[in-house]
């Protein structure tokens, strides 16, 4: 979920979608969320409490590999757990869909996977570098007039555990993956994911398809991966700043 470091040169993913968040304090009075409209986009921001919440991964990195497949290297750079502060911030509901990416560059394909284009109207937005979608986030600032940006890790992870302590939104059970998002599919299998059951899309679901959690975010787990803010650093989970931490 983190950007790639500054020495690296950023091909375009072909599993990455982007969120947005103000980087200022513009709060629409009374309101938890509200519907940014500038542009056409129709694009729902949710507004988040701050607060204190232990940022970092629950098991080890042998542990993980037992429970969900994959390398051991992807989890060493979650740990060690830590606490982390933040302050209110806004995170839109949803991943960016193809429809509104393409209000800033028409021109976007996604392409394909398993056979199925990938290019519907309401599939999340991907195959995008860390330099475009930090300048949809641009685009975003110059046609409302509120500054957007990408969210922080640490600000992403907030959002995405909703306040709870287990290791998923919905509890303890890894299995219940593919009730919550969409993860169990054949790409995933092949790559290694240990999950036994699929769910109904094989590739890419529209955004918003599978519950939302707690603080009402969704496909903030599967579906398409998340650019953050913050250059890529091995270390940066035992020299991370306390408060609003950003690489």
């Amino acid at each position: 979920t983190q950007a790639p470091t500054p020495e690296a040169t950023a091909p375009p993913e072909p599993n990455v979608a982007l969120l947005a968040t103000p980087k200022s304090a513009f709060t629409p009075e009374g309101e938890n969320y509200y519907i940014e409209t500038a542009a056409g986009l129709n694009l729902k921001m949710i507004r988040i409490a701050g607060g204190v919440y232990r940022m970092g991964g629950r098991f080890s990195p042998q542990e993980c590999v037992k429970q969900f497949g994959a390398k051991p290297d992807g989890y060493e750079s979650e740990l060690p757990s830590h606490n982390v502060l933040l302050d209110d911030f806004w995170l839109s509901e949803c991943e960016i869909t193809n429809a509104q990416y393409r209000l800033c560059d028409p021109d976007h394909r996604n392409g394909e996977a398993e056979g199925r284009t990938l290019d519907g109207a309401d599939l999340p937005v991907v195959n995008v570098s860390w330099a475009e979608a930090a300048a949809f986030c641009d685009w975003l600032s110059e046609q409302t007039g509120h500054p957007y940006s990408l969210p922080s890790e640490a600000q992403w992870e907030y959002a995405c555990r909703a306040g709870a302590s287990s290791p998923f939104f919905w509890g303890n059970e890894p299995n219940s993956l593919f009730d919550y998002a969409n993860a169990a599919n054949p790409l995933f299998i092949r790559l290694g994911g240990n999950f036994s059951s699929l769910d109904a899309f094989p590739a890419l679901a529209p955004v918003g398809r599978f519950p939302a959690n707690a603080f009402g975010f969704r496909d903030m787990i599967g579906n398409a991966a998340e650019w953050c803010q913050d250059w890529a650093d091995a270390q940066y989970y035992s020299k991370g700043e306390y408060r609003n931490p950003l690489n």
